[in-house]
């Protein structure tokens, strides 16, 4: 199912969590050479590296299919992953009494990690589109390589995201901040 799901979609080239073979240091890499283009070419650089808190617990699972819908899954897929996640009910520790699973994708299923990336895939996107609002958010976008540079930070163009107020409980980590100059 992974390799179909892959195979329908297109995961933004910029995330790079869950991703098979991409590992810490090609993150790393990849923010250095970014850092050393921006000071050669005296360029402001805004790098984000989001931690999602409770993030699989907290996906809206209705809201899951409209966005494997949105990214392109065929309606057969969409309809095994609603087989998947709808109406499943489990057991603690083989007791009678069953339980219904609700929201989220599941912790420990190989599937969840894209699941969540096809979620939040147009997240990146949503956040660039925001600064050229510019009757309301302003921000400018550099003709050169796409970056945008403005006075808002990724924290507060998150919470204009479409389902920011139905992603109760998702935090994001801010403990680990780090600036360079």
């Amino acid at each position: 199912m992974d390799e179909r799901l892959r195979e329908q979609t297109s995961l933004d080239n910029r995330q790079l969590g869950f991703k098979k073979g991409v590992r810490t240091r090609e993150a790393i890499a990849a923010l250095a050479g970014l850092v050393v283009s921006s000071k050669a070419r005296k360029l402001p650089l805004l790098a984000a590296f989001v931690d999602f808190s409770k993030a699989f617990d907290k996906v809206p699972q209705g809201l899951l299919l409209r966005r494997l819908r949105e990214e392109g899954v065929s309606e057969c897929d969409v309809l095994i992953v609603h087989a998947m996640y709808f109406d499943v009910w489990a057991r603690v520790d083989g007791t009678d009494r069953e339980i219904q699973e609700g929201a989220g994708v599941k912790q420990g299923d190989p599937l969840s990690p894209l699941l969540f990336l096809l979620f939040i895939n147009n997240l990146y996107r949503h956040i660039r589109l925001s600064a050229h609002r510019e009757d309301e958010l302003g921000g400018e976008e550099s003709e050169k390589d796409g970056t945008v540079s403005d006075e808002r930070s990724i924290e507060s163009r998150m919470c204009d995201y479409p389902w920011a107020g139905k992603l109760r409980g998702v935090g994001i980590g801010k403990g680990n901040k780090k600036t360079a100059k």
